[in-house]
């Protein structure tokens, strides 16, 4: 045996797999500890704040909470999942508590993605070196999310469909009911996995006209079984309506997709714009899966279709990029596979689960060594040099009152800091709509009159970013006072 194929066969060898697996989670765990994505993410504060309301109240939200609509507006909690669990971790581990629930999200899509590319491709450094092309890609910065669960789910989902097509069997689409079940209740884009379920769907029928006709395609290794395949595509859509509002998540989605001014407006909605490195791996991932498809030469239209509709969705917005490159690397991998797999990385049961017992062990000591680090580090003075923690603080110890006007991205924030104080706009788009924020955005950038806003001449105190154009106009506005500032915010009181 050559010094090369020595090398090779530790390389194959169940011991140095799990050491890089585990090289993986290490890379992610210290990412978080030394930048604390979590704790600069604008949305995660409401989120915590709606599952302690739901925690304590027992019930689930159907109006505006922490608005100044109130019950005026219909809003539903449709993350209720994800804000119950990060409202827990808070309540266990304190701020931290968001920062392991993201070491503990990126430790989920790791090993997810890694076992789905090895699957697929045969080969497990083959998995393993797409799998960190597709963290350079998207999840360098991903702050923790309820879209977090849709990125490991919808892993999960290409990994079955995938699977079934090649074998086919549809036995392993036999738990896309329980995934589709948890990811509704947990997450909106549920939406996007049902639109690939319904092309594997489509693809199917077609397979089955073209195997009737003798078109002679439509099928890699011959059509699925029409009935099962529908049989479980109806499952799945119907236990998505199995949450505790049903069938208006779908109006909800409708909702997100008819605001077509939200993609000019918020910064992660707006397309590529290739200022950074990750939207140039994401071009080049997408290309690598159209070369892949066609170098494979497949007969099915399902992963033709699936790199197009989702390089059209995440081209349309940044924060989708995950979308095509999962898609695109699931491509790549099943491309490649090797159907004749080396004696060594067969599966033996008993290896396999003795390697996730030392991956789960190994990822407990990993957070226990991250939870030290973080209590060692000033992470409320980190939250005060992106939030208005000490603005907040004096808007509760002088007692001001409401209605409160202040900026989007600082609305999230406040809930959680001053949840008797309702805001006046925050995260939630599918609350306000299209007429209100663009009346917002109007004010922030001063493009209209302060004076002229009904929501300003309402107020009663204002917490702002002091960097905006309306800032300095309310500033300027003598029925206004300064009553607080810092180098990052500015409290107002009307006279």
């Amino acid at each position: 045996m050559s010094v090369l194929q020595e090398v090779l066969s530790v390389f194959r060898t169940r011991f140095v797999q799990t050491i890089a697996i585990i090289g993986l989670f290490v890379w992610r765990a210290a990412l978080e500890v030394n930048h604390r994505w979590a704790l600069t993410d604008f949305d995660v504060w409401w989120h915590a704040r709606v599952g302690s309301w739901i925690l304590h109240n027992r019930v689930f939200p159907r109006t505006a909470l922490f608005s100044r609509f109130g019950d005026n507006r219909s809003w539903a909690a449709y993350s209720w999942g994800f804000e119950v669990v990060a409202s827990k971790m808070i309540d266990w581990f304190g701020i931290a508590g968001l920062c392991l629930l993201l070491i503990v999200a990126n430790f989920a899509i790791v090993y997810a993605l890694i076992t789905v590319l090895q699957k697929l491709s045969g080969s497990f450094w083959t998995g393993w070196l797409l799998t960190i092309a597709c963290f350079l890609a998207v999840g360098a910065n991903c702050g923790i999310r309820p879209g977090l669960w849709t990125i490991f789910s919808y892993t999960i989902e290409l990994g079955l469909l995938i699977t079934a097509r090649r074998s086919r069997s549809v036995s392993p689409l036999f738990g896309l009911p329980a995934l589709f079940l948890v990811w509704a209740n947990i997450h909106i884009q549920f939406t996007y996995g049902l639109a690939v379920l319904g092309l594997f769907v489509l693809d199917t029928i077609l397979a089955h006209i073209a195997s009737v006709q003798k078109w002679g395609w439509g099928a890699d290794d011959g059509a699925l079984p029409l009935k099962p395949v529908l049989a479980i595509c109806v499952a799945s859509l119907i236990s998505t309506l199995i949450s505790p509002y049903t069938w208006h998540l779908y109006e909800i989605a409708l909702v997100y997709a008819r605001n077509q001014h939200l993609y000019d407006q918020i910064t992660e909605l707006f397309a590529l714009n290739f200022r950074i490195y990750p939207h140039y791996l994401q071009l080049l991932i997408f290309g690598a899966g159209c070369l892949a498809a066609g170098w494979r030469r497949y007969r099915s239209l399902f992963p033709y279709a699936l790199l197009a509709l989702t390089g059209v969705v995440a081209f349309r917005a940044a924060r989708d990029g995950w979308y095509v490159c999962m898609s695109s690397l699931a491509i790549i991998a099943d491309a490649r596979y090797r159907a004749c797999v080396e004696e060594s990385e067969r599966d033996d049961p008993r290896s396999v689960w003795l390697q996730r017992a030392v991956i789960t062990c190994f990822a407990l000591v990993i957070l226990a060594v991250s939870m030290q680090q973080f209590k060692h580090l000033p992470l409320e003075a980190e939250i005060a040099e992106q939030f208005p923690l000490k603005a907040a603080r004096f808007v509760e110890q002088s007692h001001l009152s409401g209605p409160l006007y202040n900026n989007l991205n600082w609305g999230g924030f406040l809930i959680w800091a001053l949840p008797d104080l309702p805001v006046a706009i925050d995260g939630r788009t599918d609350l306000y709509g299209q007429d209100y924020s663009d009346r917002y955005f109007g004010l922030l950038y001063g493009w209209t009159n302060p004076s002229e806003d009904p929501d300003i001449r309402g107020a009663k105190t204002a917490l702002l970013d002091k960097r905006f154009p309306l800032t300095t106009e309310l500033r300027n506005d003598p029925s206004w006072v300064p009553v607080y500032e810092d180098k990052l915010a500015i409290v107002l009181v009307r006279r």
